[in-house]
């Protein structure tokens, strides 16, 4: 098996100062196409931010779909290491609905499709870690990852790098206009 080596994730692992609230909680909960997601009470319309493109970009979210959102993981174990997200904020698999769990699914394979695509990747790691010590950075948000493995050499990431091939900012400019043109919507 191969290492992944990711030095500029330290900013990420050395924080000690964990943020109380969710980073997938809002803004993320009202981006939705207005499906009613959540059996908790929204935060009023004031908080609500701007939905669009400048707003996708600062937050990295590549697509909003009914239940659920992919969004690029600020701090990749390699370019282009994204997740799916319900927007309700739910610690376990058993907890999603049928179609929430159907979402992440179709979401996951069409993430996987485009950055084949736009990477020449032919390898991936997915998966969903529930709780601490399975390796959830969020616990209480469960959230899926996909990580591609052998990106073509403009993507790829070189061991013991200090930073990714691409900064996340990049990375997102160049996959935005895939997800935008190419997420299919049926099951």
């Amino acid at each position: 098996m191969d290492e992944i080596r990711t030095p500029w994730r330290m900013r990420y692992i050395a924080s000690t100062a964990r943020k109380a609230a969710c980073i997938f909680c809002p803004p993320f909960a009202q981006l939705s196409r207005g499906a009613v997601l959540s059996q908790r009470a929204m935060p009023s319309q004031e908080a609500v931010p701007p939905v669009g493109e400048e707003t996708d970009r600062e937050h990295l979210v590549l697509h909003h779909g009914i239940t659920t959102f992919v969004i690029l993981n600020l701090y990749p174990y390699t370019t282009g290491h994204l997740m799916v997200v319900p927007y309700r904020h739910l610690p376990r698999f058993h907890d999603l609905t049928g179609e929430e769990r159907a979402e992440i699914a179709r979401l996951l394979r069409e993430s996987e499709r485009i950055l084949r695509a736009a990477t020449g990747a032919r390898r991936f790691h997915a998966g969903i870690n529930l709780g601490r010590a399975a390796g959830a950075g969020v616990e209480g948000h469960l959230h899926a990852h996909l990580v591609p493995r052998d990106a073509r050499e403009e993507w790829a990431d070189t061991p013991g790098a200090e930073e990714p091939a691409l900064p996340v900012g990049e990375a997102f400019r160049r996959l935005a206009p895939h997800f935008k043109a190419g997420v299919d919507s049926t099951l």
